[in-house]
């Protein structure tokens, strides 16, 4: 092991069958008998049962282990005499029972999911660091391909149905298309459902290598490759713009920032960005989003807009996981984009345990709402003392308090009672109700039933300056949180009517 220095990477290369893997096993038994540390590997080719017939048959031959007079065993043979095909000699049974009380004591861990991702190469280094402290080597074989956590997720995922489809095909047809390689680093930007499948049925496959510039263009590429696509939700399609423009963004601020003085943003005369460039506008963002809307034939807001809910949704991706992210993109809920830029606020303002609740009553309500329509019995939701907004599409009667608070009073099998700051209503549907979620639940109770108690009064005369202001606070989207004008002119009115 002269020569290695920690954080060293060395690449093993070769052609086929000459015995990288077999140097490999080498250098990480000397690890471990020479400098008494532990090794791990991880064998994206062979198995763990394959790895150890060739770990054995290393140390019947290792000059450290000449005292036990092990007999020399071929890898190939044990490998043969498990699939049938021979028979081992009793003298390599006795040896073999020696080697494997040796290998059961050496500090060494195979991992032989081919699924791993560089991350899961990091986590679990991490994990057999914190038990067995210092790690003396890592082995990873090999470097033809490897899925990266980030690439995989801008890839939509199959159905079942879908996914069965394309396995029977790649077992009829076998891997017709190549998949598609970041140039130099095996990472894998194009066609990781083949892959796995391939993969996990041993179906062969070719690949094609790209050259890609930096992770941000790796991106972009996969982005934009996706979008050529036919089969993508329109959700998906903004999400994949706004990742492009997120990220060319980031690019040229960069870019620009590099090249030009005092550290000011400046574009070479463009003159399709003149008359943005004199209202003050941001150049980068302009050109960027420009040149993105006459590609995808959108208009330049609507790529801003794009990467609004690129944001929101990673916000709820990295909160929530991936697999939520997933379900919105593929329409598999009701959840519209206001929906996840109200979530995506929430998690950032209020954390994640309040925008879990306002997900959970979200989606809850998009399946009692198709329930309902399809004529299911379903339960109600809703609890006495709640506080919701009040959504007046498809009802008339409630259409001039669309956007007020309201306390839940009475709950029913498909409604429910409700109070306003004006007014009651006996039976308002479950999709005219739209939970509002506040930190300050007692507080927002108590304002609600002080702005209740305050408007009856005021309605008795009817003062129009009075009813106006309590129709203002009537529509407050958190009672719970007032300013600190609301409060005063709240307890200036109370006064006045002596509450």
């Amino acid at each position: 092991m002269v020569g290695f220095e920690g954080g060293t990477l060395t690449i093993i290369g070769g052609r086929p069958s000459v015995g990288k893997s077999q140097i490999a096993l080498f250098l990480a038994l000397q690890m471990i008998l020479l400098h008494k540390l532990p090794v791990i590997i991880f064998s994206l080719e062979m198995t763990k049962k394959q790895l150890e017939y060739r770990l054995w048959s290393l140390i019947s031959v290792t000059p450290q282990y000449k005292d036990f007079n092990l007999i020399p065993l071929l890898s190939d043979r044990m490998r043969k005499h498990r699939a049938g095909f021979e028979l081992l000699a009793n003298w390599e049974f006795d040896s073999i029972a020696q080697i494997v009380g040796i290998t059961s004591e050496l500090p060494l861990y195979i991992n032989d999911n081919r699924g791993v991702t560089v991350s899961g190469i990091a986590s679990s280094c991490r994990q057999v660091q914190a038990r067995v402290g210092k790690l003396g080597l890592v082995v990873v074989d090999y470097l033809q391909m490897m899925a990266d956590p980030e690439f995989q997720n801008l890839i939509p995922p199959l159905s079942s149905q879908e996914k069965l489809q394309l396995e029977a095909n790649l077992q009829e047809f076998g891997c017709i298309d190549p998949l598609v390689v970041w140039l130099s680093t095996g990472i894998l930007l194009d066609g990781h459902n083949r892959y796995e499948i391939c993969t996990r049925l041993q179906i062969p496959y070719k690949t094609v290598e790209i050259e890609i510039t930096d992770r941000a263009a790796a991106v972009c590429w996969i982005a934009n490759h996706q979008l050529g696509r036919r089969n993508i939700t329109p959700e998906t399609a903004s999400y994949l713009r706004g990742k492009r423009y997120i990220h060319l963004r980031g690019n040229r601020e960069d870019n620009l920032k590099q090249n030009l003085p005092n550290g000011k943003n400046f574009l070479s005369v463009e003159n399709d960005l003149e008359q943005d460039l004199s209202k003050g506008k941001n150049p980068i963002k302009v050109d960027v989003a420009k040149s993105l809307a006459q590609q995808y034939k959108v208009s330049d807001r609507t790529i801003r807009n794009d990467a609004q809910f690129t944001e929101a949704l990673d916000t709820l991706a990295t909160a929530f996981g991936e697999e939520i992210k997933h379900l919105l993109l593929t329409r598999n809920t009701r959840l519209t984009k206001k929906d996840i830029l109200l979530l995506a606020k929430v998690v950032q303002e209020e954390g994640k345990q309040l925008a879990q609740k306002l997900l959970d009553k979200k989606l809850n309500k998009c399946d009692i709402v198709q329930q309902i329509k399809s004529k299911q019995p379903v339960p109600n939701p809703h609890f006495v003392g709640e506080l919701c907004q009040i959504i007046g599409k498809g009802d008339p009667e409630l259409k001039k308090f669309s956007g007020c608070w309201c306390i839940i009073i009475e709950v029913n099998t498909y409604s429910c009672a409700v109070q306003t700051y004006r007014m009651d209503f006996p039976a308002v549907k479950l999709e005219n109700l739209e939970p509002v979620y506040t930190p300050n639940e007692p507080t927002a109770t108590k304002n609600c039933d002080r702005i209740r108690r305050l408007t009856d009064e005021i309605y008795k005369d009817f003062e129009p300056t009075h009813a106006a202001v309590m129709e203002v606070l009537g529509r407050l989207a958190d009672p719970g949180s007032l300013t600190s004008k609301q409060e005063r002119i709240l307890a200036f009115l109370e006064n006045e009517y002596n509450l």
